[in-house]
């Protein structure tokens, strides 16, 4: 501290009010200094990135990657978006772009470019345009004749069932469920094109999507794993 002791000195002398001792501190410790204070998000984004990793993949399982998103939701989930490049390749590649962020806001690394590709955000409104070219705009949750009209334009197979059909109680219950099977088959419909448009993107874009989603949990991770009943 012998450094630092000099210089509050001399600021003391000059009439300066000497604040914040960070800056002393790391003129006294050079070393800590340059790999993040103790604590710092800084050094602990460094430590952590691969231990949040391999928690989020466990945690996440099959499930859609950010179907809650009142914007540009993700109905694939992380085994869609890994693709044929292999769980390992994809987390190598994941944890270093993490170690590269100063910042663990997922708004701001959103926005964020990584090595000059696009935006998560962009990203995602690329993904959500995509369908929407394929499928026409998204219809409102209201709207069962559309979704209906699209799934049987596009898949021969699906049949659509009466509301007498499902085994509700009463005439409300069955109306909910029907309501339900439309909305989850078009759904699954959305889910595929994203699907299939996302094959088509380069590894660093679809890690770029998945840091955010990744951060996005991770800064709601206690509330998460709460509502699913994991010991935080």
């Amino acid at each position: 501290m012998l450094a630092a002791s000099k210089l509050m000195k001399v600021l003391e002398a000059k009439g300066e009010r000497v604040r914040d001792v960070q800056p002393l501190k790391d003129i006294a410790r050079p070393a800590q200094s340059a790999a993040g204070q103790s604590g710092s998000e800084r050094q602990k984004n460094k430590i952590e990135a691969r231990e949040i990793w391999d928690e989020y993949v466990i945690v996440v399982d099959k499930e859609p990657l950010a179907a809650s998103s009142n914007t540009n939701p993700l109905l694939v989930n992380l085994t869609d978006v890994i693709g044929q490049d292999g769980i390992e390749a994809f987390g190598d590649e994941l944890v270093v772009q993490i170690g590269k962020l100063t910042s663990w806001k997922p708004r701001i690394v959103g926005d964020s470019k990584i090595e000059g590709h696009a935006s998560a955000i962009e990203i995602r409104e690329l993904i959500s345009s995509s369908v929407s070219e394929v499928l026409g705009p998204k219809p409102t949750n209201k709207d069962l004749p559309e979704m209906v009209r699209r799934i049987q334009a596009r898949d021969a197979q699906w049949r659509i069932k009466k509301r007498s059909e499902f085994p509700g109680p009463t005439k409300s219950a069955r109306n909910d469920q029907y309501t339900s099977y439309v909305r989850n088959s078009y759904k699954a419909l959305v889910k595929e094109k994203q699907r299939t448009f996302i094959e088509t993107l380069p590894l660093i874009e679809r890690v770029c999507v998945v840091v955010h989603v990744l951060l996005t949990w991770y800064a709601n991770r206690k509330k998460y794993n709460a509502d699913r009943g994991f010991a935080i």
